[in-house]
């Protein structure tokens, strides 16, 4: 695929998980742009469960945003067109933040986190955000 189909790009929520797949892939397969909108879709998802892990506000998470993205890049070669985004989204947005929390020495404010579940509703439900 040498252009980004506009059917990729998530716009509704039933077909928002097979769409990143998609774009996940394609971009795995050389696809430039469609990896750039991979990126840009997971990351108002990814900050706020940045903002949920953490109880911080979405200024403060930035930092953790980022590094998670490098985590992503760094094992985007782990996923399968088997696999669901979300999950594998979940798994390696959770470790980084768990890491990072504890490697700065980052105070547990609360124990209130978002589950595997409420991730998958960041990415239904804009509003959840």
């Amino acid at each position: 695929m040498n252009s980004v189909s506009e059917e990729l790009v998530p716009t509704s929520h039933m077909h928002c998980e097979k769409s990143l797949g998609l774009l996940l892939l394609d971009g795995l397969d050389g696809n430039e742009e469609a990896y750039r909108l991979f990126l840009v879709s997971v990351v108002p998802c990814l900050r706020a469960l940045s903002c949920s892990y953490l109880n911080r506000e979405p200024n403060e998470v930035e930092p953790f945003v980022q590094e998670i993205l490098m985590a992503l890049h760094q094992k985007r070669s782990t996923f399968r067109n088997d696999m669901s985004i979300v999950d594998w989204l979940y798994a390696i947005a959770t470790y980084k933040l768990e890491y990072s929390r504890h490697s700065r020495a980052f105070p547990i404010i609360s124990s209130k986190r978002a589950n595997a579940s409420q991730f998958a509703l960041f990415f239904l439900d804009p509003s959840a955000r």
